[in-house]
């Protein structure tokens, strides 16, 4: 956790200030270029179990909460940005605990030559929790195992089309993540990774191909070190506009510590699928192969309805704790209109290495012009290495809002998730969220709302000694400028 007066936690702080500096330069010297949504927000809050303390030693007090952020777009001819950085200030009133927490996500590119070469960098500060076996709360609670990570990288990006014949995308990417917690910071890493594709033009219109060279070289600052490197060249059969066959072959040569498998860490491998598009509006693929941790699968189905959206993606990859992008295309991330942004909550403990991740994500999302409704299940199965075991977790979110009267709101979501771990196999949680409220708009900027929160954990180790309940009534006011 950022503590507000520990000088250490001001790095991250500090960055995310200079980069708003200098988007606040740049924005005066370009003009009306530039868009700027400043928010601040006052609530009170009551709990019951402010720590989320075990059944019987609950321990009820108040939490005041100001929240102050700020967002910056920016869309030029050859440039944008988008930057959204934001301070929440919570004081716990027995405890007189005071926390400062600040978050800072933004991504940019600038076309340096134009149709040729470009450069893109994301930034984000943000806290995550240490292990998933510990307290599952948010940043008012106290006692969350949590701690400030900071995540860069930087892309420059070349791309050349060569007539109707090909095209080439050579992509490096340099990434650091910095753990701002000495009991975490050995798992830091930098990242260097190069990418480089090779796709047929217009003139194959028949057998289209690609090639595919992809190297991922990361480096943890306790020492170990994790190359993951894949080639592929890829047919495709394009029977029909709506149907395309494909297949291909490849191979994988990795170097990490753990073996996910009896077998070596490299390997040949080769798939074979189909691409569907029967409308405009719907459009999927599916494909089986093998790779060197075995048999594969992979498939993705996205429909857009009138008001809104289906969609259903099962992947299976070998992943680093610290490969993971947290950034967005935008300022806000509203889960009610985009469900492929919603994180599932779920991230693995902190360690360095790999694991095979198998994911699946099913859901749909309705927007009408009075309400809107989001709904997802999900499914993560991690394998990590033979003497550590796997973990899952599994679970639905929903998501629901309704334009009750002209300027008041119902809004309500709903989180039901399963979790076994891989370092405590005789244990699995359970967990049960649930939220409800009303938001009035007082005016043009100036909103007031009140919710009420439930959450629920009841585990099957350590006796009670990992189960909790919270009930949580909290009132806000929020002004935009």
């Amino acid at each position: 956790m950022l503590h507000a007066f520990k000088p250490g936690g001001w790095v991250g702080a500090t960055t995310a200030l200079c980069l708003l500096a200098v988007a606040g330069s740049t924005a005066v010297a370009d003009g009306p270029g530039w868009d700027f949504t400043p928010f601040v927000e006052l609530g009170q809050s009551y709990s019951d179990n402010i720590a989320l303390n075990p059944r019987g030693d609950e321990d009820g007090d108040f939490a005041t909460t100001l929240e102050a952020r700020i967002g910056a777009v920016r869309q030029g001819a050859q440039s944008r940005l988008n930057a959204d950085y934001r301070f929440l200030g919570v004081a716990v009133w027995s405890e007189g605990e005071q926390n400062g927490f600040h978050q800072l996500r933004s991504n940019g590119a600038v076309e340096v030559v134009p149709d040729r070469f470009a450069i893109e960098a994301s930034a984000s500060y943000d806290q995550r929790q240490r292990s998933r076996s510990g307290v599952s709360g948010d940043l008012i609670n106290l006692g969350v195992d949590r701690f400030d990570v900071f995540d860069l990288q930087i892309s420059p990006v070349y791309t050349q089309t060569f007539g109707n014949t090909a095209s080439t995308e050579l992509r490096y990417t340099f990434g650091l993540v910095d753990y701002d917690d000495s009991a975490v910071r050995d798992n830091s890493s930098t990242r260097h990774q190069v990418r480089a594709e090779l796709r047929s033009g217009p003139a194959f219109s028949l057998i289209g191909w690609e090639l595919t060279f992809n190297r991922s070289e990361t480096d943890f600052d306790d020492g170990v070190k994790t190359t993951l490197q894949t080639a592929e060249a890829l047919a495709r059969w394009q029977y029909s506009p709506r149907l395309n066959f494909i297949a291909a072959v490849g191979r994988d040569d990795n170097t990490f510590e753990q073996e996910l498998t009896r077998s070596g860490p490299s390997g040949n491998s080769w798939r074979t699928g189909v691409e569907w598009a029967p409308s405009a509006r719907t459009s999927g693929e599916a494909f089986f192969g093998e790779r060197f941790f075995g048999r594969t699968f992979g498939a993705r189905l996205d429909h857009r309805l009138r008001h809104g959206r289906v969609f259903a993606d099962y992947s299976e990859d070998v992943r680093t704790v610290n490969v993971r992008s947290r950034f967005f295309a935008g300022q806000q991330i509203d889960p009610d209109l985009d469900p492929d942004l919603i994180d599932d909550e779920d991230l693995p403990d902190v360690f360095s290495g790999v694991y095979l991740s198998r994911s699946l994500s099913i859901g749909m999302t309705v927007n009408r012009p009075r309400s809107n409704l989001t709904a997802r299940i999900f499914r993560n199965e991690r394998d990590f290495d033979l003497t550590r075991g796997d973990e899952t977790g599994q679970g639905l979110r929903l998501d629901a809002g309704w334009q009750w009267m002209p300027r008041t709101r119902l809004f309500g979501d709903l989180r039901l998730e399963r979790r076994t771990f891989a370092d405590a196999r005789d244990r699995t949680d359970n967990l049960f969220t649930t939220r409800l409220g009303v938001g009035r708009q007082l005016g043009p900027k100036l909103e007031a709302s009140l919710d009420y929160l439930y959450r629920q954990r009841n585990s099957s180790g350590g006796g009670s000694a990992f189960d909790y309940r919270e009930n949580r009534i909290t009132a806000a006011i929020a002004r935009s400028f």
